[in-house]
This record gives C-alpha cells, structure tokens and sequence, in this order.
C-alpha cells in the first residue's frame, strides 16, 4: 500500500519510501540546499542526511505531499537544462548570421573570473541590470548560463525556468570544460 502520499510520475511510483537519488537531479546536494534550505553535506557535517522523500519532508519541516510535488517539478524542469560544450558551439556556428536565434550567454562568475576567461560574446550578470535584462531573457530563443565548472551556472538556470525563462539551459562544466573541449588556448584558472 502506497498511502496518501503516493504519486505516479510518468516513470516510476514516489511516496514516502522513495530513494532520494534515484530522481537523477543533477548537482542534488545544490538542489537541497536551494530548494529546501537543506545545507550541503560539507557545511552541516552530518549523518543525519535523508535519503528518502519522508525523511526530507520530515527534516526541512513540509508537508510530504508538497515535497513530492516539488521534486516532481525539479525534475520536470531539469528535462534538458544542461549543454554540451560542442552543443554550444553548435548552436553558436549555426546562428551565427542570425541574431534572433542566437544563444544569448549569460556569465554568472565573479568579475575576476570573467577577467580571466569568457566565452566570447558572454554577458557578465554581475555587470548588469538583472530586472532590465529579464525580458531580453525571457524572449531569447536560448539563454546559456556559464560559470567555472557548471554548478552555479546549473542553479542559475534553474532560478531562470522557474521565473519564466523556460529556455535557460547550463553550460555542463562551465568554462573548463569549454576549454578543454573546444578552446585549448583559452586562459584557465
């Protein structure tokens, strides 16, 4: 028996018992923190760690049903929302005479990183007026998020679907693996 809280996702049956990782959320421990003020592992230093939908409902205080519907919509959000660096190069030499069509890149470092290494043609977040930009983004036929290695560029496009700007996609290993893959020459730190 299931009880109240089960739901049927398409996939597989989530209740109470379900195994937290088996969702496949990339970057999880970034998803608690973000979502469920759960703090990551290496701050909290605990054993206590849930593994099931129950045990975090129970932790974070929610309502079991709330978190089964919020897991559900992460992973639903999360349906492609990470790049390739040569999907991006792709699609950069394929709209590459048209404007409209051409991803828009959204730098989320620091400024002394994007001093260091940008992909050409990338916007500095930092630098710029997020409420001003945020209907450019929301129209934009794909917004590239872009950070060192892919974590924070993974939890800004998240912030990014969740408020409307349903083409946010993350460059999966940031400007690193941009380098290795596709820009050996370009400066890394």
């Amino acid at each position: 028996m299931l009880g109240v809280f089960g739901i049927f996702t398409g996939f597989f049956m989530i209740d109470q018992d379900t195994v937290i990782a088996e969702f496949g959320i990339p970057h999880l421990e970034m998803v608690l923190d973000e979502i469920f003020n759960l703090p990551p592992i290496w701050v909290a230093m605990t054993q206590d760690r849930p593994v099931t939908v129950g045990q975090l409902a129970r932790q974070v205080g929610l309502d079991p049903g709330y978190v089964f519907r919020r897991l559900e919509g992460i992973v639903a959000m999360m349906k492609d929302i990470e790049w390739t660096a040569e999907k991006l190069k792709s699609a950069l030499e394929s709209t590459k005479d048209q404007s409209s069509e051409r991803p828009i890149l959204l730098d989320v470092r620091q400024r002394w990183e994007y001093d260091v290494c940008h992909i050409p043609g990338s916007i500095l977040l930092a630098e710029c007026n997020f409420a001003e930009l945020l209907p450019k983004l929301k129209a934009a036929a794909t917004v590239v998020t872009i950070c060192h290695h892919g974590v924070r560029s993974f939890s800004a496009a998240m912030y990014l679907r969740e408020n409307g700007v349903t083409s946010a996609v993350s460059l999966a290993g940031g400007v690193e693996q941009w380098a290795i893959s596709i820009d050996p020459a370009m400066a890394r730190y």
